[in-house]
């Protein structure tokens, strides 16, 4: 990111990776989860989605994730970043 924004004139102010490796981790599973409600029309595919958005496991496993985070912290993998940055005048 850095070396993107400095080509393009900007001067970094600072880059903060937005979410650890638990959080990126989780919201990939969740992704994969809800891909699955779209393929086949089976018995535990439409169980998974009642779990996961009728009695909101999405949510629980949410919570989970940015506890993880908090407990564990490493931006090795990061769901993305903030980036402050200026053209300098």
């Amino acid at each position: 990111m850095k070396e993107l924004f400095e080509k393009s004139g900007f001067e970094i102010d600072y880059i903060k990776p937005n979410g650890g490796k638990w959080a990126a981790i989780y919201q990939l599973r969740n992704n994969m989860m809800y891909l699955s409600f779209r393929r086949r029309k089976t018995i535990w595919n439409k169980l998974k989605k009642i779990l996961f958005m009728e009695l909101r496991l999405t949510q629980l496993r949410n919570h989970f994730a940015i506890w993880m985070d908090k407990k564990f912290f490493d931006d090795v993998f990061t769901l993305n970043y903030i980036v402050v940055a200026h053209k300098p005048k």
